[in-house]
């Protein structure tokens, strides 16, 4: 058997990581990074349910990371018709959290709570 590295992790794998240590509130610098870094690598495969989880997760954990931050802000652009209710609150509670504006991703995001129900 093999140990799975975070890089050769899915989008998946990759969100529920940073999923369960913020909910542990185990902060650790290099982890995060790690994280981070494979999470970039594998942007274009993630879906709306691993954005808005990691979103979530560097949030909870009060980890800025701009690059990672404008790259999932990108993708989720790409693919905001997927984002259901949870995606959304989600997201937009982690840019509050974080104090990240992104109007464009925003102005999406509103459209797109604005049409459930």
């Amino acid at each position: 058997a093999s140990i799975l590295t975070l890089r050769d992790a899915r989008p998946q794998e990759l969100s529920s990581t940073a999923w369960a240590f913020a909910k542990l509130r185990f902060c650790n610098q290099p982890l995060r990074e790690a994280i981070a870094e494979a999470s970039l690598a594998k942007i274009a495969e993630a879906d709306a349910h691993n954005l808005s989880i990691t979103f979530w997760a560097y949030a909870k954990l009060a980890f800025d990371h701009p690059p990672l931050l404008e790259a999932m802000s990108a993708a989720s652009l790409s693919i905001i018709e997927e984002f259901g209710g949870q995606d959304i609150c989600n997201t937009v509670w982690a840019f509050a959290t974080l104090q990240v504006v992104d109007i464009p991703l925003l102005n999406a995001l509103a459209a797109g709570a604005s049409s459930l129900g």
